[in-house]
């Protein structure tokens, strides 16, 4: 890619340019010094621990061709780049890029604090017994062509799902989308087709600073959708009944997960103890035999079908893929031990998640 271009593309994000830029060509771009090579363009973002612009020495020593960064009056020896937002830019640069990777696929994203993973792994268990080609990023790692890359956040950036897509043939896209990944712009651009909201319970306020905060944020992604793009929310939660309430007002079509008849998919029987399921959608019931437990897991459930049923899946491959999920890792995965000793391990952290954990149990 070749500098002027990213200039083109940088110039409503710039805040200064320098004069006379050269015709760089560009051949990497990381916001991590230590992955600089010859030739790359380096985003100096500021973090919470550390702060990139500390290392923009270090990187122009490895071969940094040019500087993204926030900062004023730096002083190094290749071009420089101000901009106002270094994580928006880094997010647009990554896509121009790697050629806008998502651009064919259909992108998933799942917000909510708790849930977000079980569904989206429900997700891609369903999609691939329907013979629909899956990669998946989320907090216990991220999978494409069906190898399994390792996650440092929730959300990953947005160039580091471009790097992965850049390479990938599945044809469906999830991502578990984290209220500060929407607020940090970690997937700015990123177009999606369906958004899913699972709930909103007390978590990260010492962030967002009130669950008013909290729920606009999570928000954001709906904000994201295509302008055919669906919301499917469980509106058994106050703020998912209230965002959905929301998002009617704008015209943004809502599928409704909840235990009532006047809800697209409802939960209609559940029985803990039998394993057994029956959700209701547009008239139809269907039958189902989870080999997990606990009721807010059967809401996953009831928000991956109302998600897959939007794209024509069958209740027949519903029906084995949830059979045959055994859960997540840390996502109250049971484990049988001699003498009758059957241990649950849940990686719970927020009042709502102990709760149901513990009810389950």
């Amino acid at each position: 890619m070749k500098f002027d271009r990213i200039n083109h593309i940088l110039k409503e994000e710039a805040v200064a340019l320098p004069d006379g830029l050269p015709n760089v060509t560009i051949k990497g771009i990381t916001y991590n010094s230590q992955e600089v090579k010859d030739g790359y363009l380096f985003f100096a973002i500021e973090g919470y621990q550390r702060d990139g612009h500390d290392y923009i020495q270090d990187a122009v020593g490895k071969g940094a061709a040019a500087v993204v960064g926030e900062q004023g009056d730096v002083e190094v020896s290749v071009p420089y780049i101000q901009v106002a937002d270094g994580r928006r830019a880094l997010s647009v640069i990554s896509d121009y890029y790697y050629g806008f990777p998502a651009a064919d696929k259909t992108v998933i994203g799942v917000t909510g604090t708790n849930g977000k993973t079980t569904t989206g792994h429900l997700l891609k268990s369903m999609f691939e017994e329907s013979g629909v080609s899956c990669a998946l990023f989320g907090s216990t790692g991220n999978i494409v062509n069906k190898e399994k890359h390792p996650a440092g956040n929730t959300t990953p950036t947005l160039l580091e799902i471009n790097r992965l897509l850049a390479v990938s043939d599945d044809e469906v896209v999830i991502v578990e989308v984290s209220s500060h990944a929407l607020t940090q712009h970690r997937v700015e651009g990123l177009v999606f087709d369906y958004a899913l909201f699972t709930n909103l319970t007390h978590d990260h306020l010492d962030y967002h600073g009130s669950m008013e905060n909290y729920f606009a944020a999570k928000k954001k992604l709906f904000r994201m959708l295509t302008k055919k793009g669906q919301a499917v929310i469980n509106t058994q939660n106050e703020w998912g009944e209230k965002l959905a309430g929301e998002l009617r007002k704008e015209n943004t079509s809502v599928v409704s997960v909840d235990a009532g008849e006047d809800s697209d998919v409802y939960i209609s029987e559940y029985d803990d103890g039998a394993g057994e399921l029956l959700l209701r959608h547009n008239g139809k019931e269907i039958f189902l035999e989870p080999s997990i437990a606990g009721i807010h897991n059967m809401y996953n459930i009831a928000m991956a079908y109302g998600t897959v049923k939007l794209m024509g899946a069958r209740d027949e491959a519903v029906a084995r893929a949830v059979t045959g999920f055994k859960g997540v890792e840390g996502r109250f995965s049971v484990h049988y031990l001699s003498g009758d000793r059957t241990v649950a391990i849940d990686y719970a952290h927020t009042p709502d998640a102990l709760y149901h954990s513990l009810d389950t149990v």
